[in-house]
């Protein structure tokens, strides 16, 4: 098709709609995962993702740095019981994987 040919095309009414509504509805979604400040536009995920990673980074070095230092039988179980809790947290839940045939 040519250029004429693709401008003499006439979009139906009801086509128009969907693609406005489509537009409308994204643009919901990406205010609706953005925060927004006077200076700068911040993405809600990646925020909320790296908060956790940084306060779970913070949890097992602080249990790591008392396992090694603290030498009493019931603080090592404690500590023991938060780092295996924090890397459960970390790890990807189990799956199986059927086989297309």
């Amino acid at each position: 098709m040519t250029e004429e040919e693709k401008t003499d095309i006439q979009k139906s009414p009801s086509l128009v709609k969907l693609e406005m509504e489509h537009k409308i509805e994204m643009e919901n979604i990406q205010q609706q995962n953005t925060w927004r400040s006077c200076c700068y536009d911040l993405d809600k995920n990646a925020v909320m993702y790296f908060t956790q990673v940084g306060i779970i980074f913070f949890v097992i070095c602080f249990a790591v740095f008392k396992l090694i230092t603290d030498n009493s039988e019931g603080s090592q179980t404690i500590y023991m019981s938060l780092l295996t809790l924090c890397l459960g947290v970390i790890s990807p839940q189990p799956t199986f994987k059927k086989k297309i045939k």
